[in-house]
């Protein structure tokens, strides 16, 4: 699919080939043994308009349903999608009311250069009618991104293992390659802070800030800027940012560095490693006196979650 977003009154056209339009007539995979939830679009609303409010009350019946019932099937597909497109943080699936995969996205990466991200109810409408059938965007049951340096892997494995059982880690890459930088996606909600926190690891927080002002995220508006928290504790006595702005910089765009109001800050340039902030901010926790574990769970735009909503 090919993601337009304004970039000094031009357009910027981010174009990745795994992303492959809704409306086409060949699905990229299907799910095996789905389970759909019986009534289809056609059997509904028939020939006629599908009108709004209806339409939207039973896609999220059916995007609850098709979540509970199919999981591990999405789980396995979005892991197919990740290795094969060589993206750690593909996370959602975009599927017909028959199980039909139409796309597959990553909202890390849709966030991270300030597209339009095609993620809303209003998308799921348009493709539905467009289509004559159901088209729902679901997560799988593994909705959490776990990542960290190598540096950490034997206290990290070790906890994971306590918690999750055996879990897939896989190298993260970087420019055709692999980094010292490790990913595991497991079930949100299991193992939080305070459990990470109880084995002796700094448990982050992963994400985006939304800064209208300062406009310094990468592409198109600017607004989305990456960042990660580590909230204080015994282990971290002061809160903790790993930012990819530059100081100067923010002071001459008229913002207040993090430093002046918040805690602490850590500042990577992401140029030294690739362009990814992502390496960046793990690499810099590998001088840190306790290991560090970061976490990015899958956001649904379609539910209204984008940067600062949380």
């Amino acid at each position: 699919m090919l993601f337009k977003s304004v970039l000094n009154g031009c357009f910027l056209e981010i174009l990745s080939v795994y992303y492959v339009a809704m409306s086409a007539d060949r699905p990229i995979f299907r799910l095996a043994n789905f389970v759909d939830s019986g009534s289809t679009y056609q059997a509904i609303f028939g020939d006629g308009f599908a009108e709004r409010g209806r339409l939207i009350d039973q896609l999220r019946r059916r995007q609850g349903f098709a979540e509970k019932h199919n999981g591990p099937w999405v789980d396995a597909q979005l892991v197919q999608a990740r290795r094969e497109r060589r993206d750690p943080l593909i996370d959602v699936l975009a599927v017909t009311e028959n199980g039909e995969a139409l796309n597959s996205y990553s909202t890390y990466t849709v966030f991270k250069y300030n597209c339009e991200p095609s993620l809303t109810e209003a998308d799921m409408v348009n493709a539905s009618r467009a289509r004559r059938e159901f088209v729902m965007f679901v997560t799988g049951q593994r909705d959490t991104a776990l990542i960290w340096h190598a540096a950490w892997d034997t206290q990290v494995s070790e906890v994971l293992k306590s918690g999750y059982g055996d879990i897939n880690i896989e190298d993260y890459p970087l420019n055709g390659g692999s980094s010292e930088i490790r990913v595991a996606h497991v079930k949100g909600g299991v193992m939080g802070r305070g459990k990470f926190f109880q084995k002796g690891i700094i448990y982050g927080q992963m994400g985006f800030w939304a800064n209208r002002d300062l406009c310094m995220g990468e592409h198109g508006s600017h607004i989305n800027i990456q960042m990660v928290h580590l909230d204080k504790t015994r282990l971290l006595p002061i809160d903790t940012y790993i930012s990819p702005l530059d100081y100067e910089e923010v002071i001459n765009r008229g913002g207040t560095p993090i430093e002046f109001k918040r805690g602490n800050v850590v500042r990577v340039v992401p140029e030294k490693t690739g362009g990814d902030f992502i390496v960046g901010a793990a690499s810099a926790t590998a001088d840190f006196p306790h290991p560090v574990v970061l976490r990015y769970t899958t956001m649904r735009p379609w539910k209204g979650e984008v940067p600062g909503s949380r």
